[in-house]
């Protein structure tokens, strides 16, 4: 195994599924195509099974119910696609049997210069079959839209050899900084931005929420406006991100007006949970 290509924050994936809530962008693909699911979703989430405890070893995506204006489910629920997140060769697909309402899941082996392996659970229906070729992005099944947790279970492991691809050989990596990217890097479109003007941080602090790391910031509006509470992810430990934390917390601890050019994060969305929104920094301005 080329143990220097193992970065989950680069791995070469593009979103295995998309709820096709805000339009199209590349290769067909919605520019917020995912929602990670609550705490138990998470990588690493402990799980009990027959009172032994394991790790979850993967990541939840949403699959929601898409609802009108009113906020009532729609009458026609479209399934969700479900894509392969590299190109490949079709491990396992299992189609299960013909009652709907059970499990099916494929298995793709990928190679990049290193071999891994993706894995999606929770499928309604399969439209591959074992040995068949993929391209990134090409849809391989669907899952059904829910309010009760419905997901996607999607896994990404390294293989440590190729030649036998046996479970033992493999070992599990955290995808959620990789699909996190997908959404920050098509941060381009300015009507999906939320200007904060001049403003004073009141308050900074790092917290975790839902298992994941955020600075918890207020803002207040000048010359007098009214608080407001922001949380700005840490997952992304990328240079330009952690520059725009640390001019963040400059400001603060100097105590220097700023304005922020931001947008919320569908993708982070169902962790930080209903009281407010996570918010992906594009642009930080300090007063002089």
């Amino acid at each position: 195994m080329n143990l220097s290509a193992i970065d989950p924050t680069t791995l070469p994936i593009v979103p295995p599924m998309d709820l096709g809530e805000q339009g199209s962008a590349t290769a067909g693909i919605s520019r917020f195509p995912m929602r990670l699911r609550l705490t138990a979703g998470l990588f690493g989430a402990p799980r009990t099974e027959a009172q032994h405890i394991r790790w979850h070893e993967g990541v939840d995506l949403l699959a929601r119910t898409i609802k009108n204006a009113q906020g009532q489910p729609q009458a026609s629920q479209p399934p969700v696609p479900i894509f392969a997140a590299s190109p490949g060769r079709v491990l396992r697909a299992e189609t299960g049997p013909a009652d709907p309402t059970r499990d099916r899941s494929v298995t793709i082996v990928h190679e990049f210069g290193f071999c891994y392996v993706t894995f999606y659970q929770h499928l309604t229906s399969v439209i591959v079959k074992t040995n068949d070729l993929v391209a990134a992005g090409q849809r391989i099944g669907d899952l059904a839209r829910g309010d009760n947790e419905q997901h996607l279970h999607f896994e990404v492991r390294y293989v440590a050899d190729s030649t036998s691809l046996a479970a033992n050989q493999m070992l599990a990596v955290d995808p959620t900084v990789a699909l996190f990217q997908w959404e920050n890097r098509l941060f381009k479109n300015a009507d999906d931005r939320i200007n904060v003007g001049w403003c004073q941080i009141t308050q900074l602090s790092e917290v975790v929420r839902g298992r994941l790391p955020f600075i918890d910031l207020t803002v207040t509006p000048l010359p007098a406006g009214v608080s407001v509470p922001l949380l700005v992810p840490l997952i992304d430990q990328s240079p330009r991100n952690l520059s725009l934390i640390d001019t963040l917390k400059q400001a603060f601890v100097q105590g220097r007006q700023v304005s922020l050019t931001c947008r919320e994060s569908m993708f982070l969305g169902g962790v930080v949970g209903p009281d407010r929104n996570a918010l992906v920094i594009a642009e930080v301005f300090v007063k002089s």
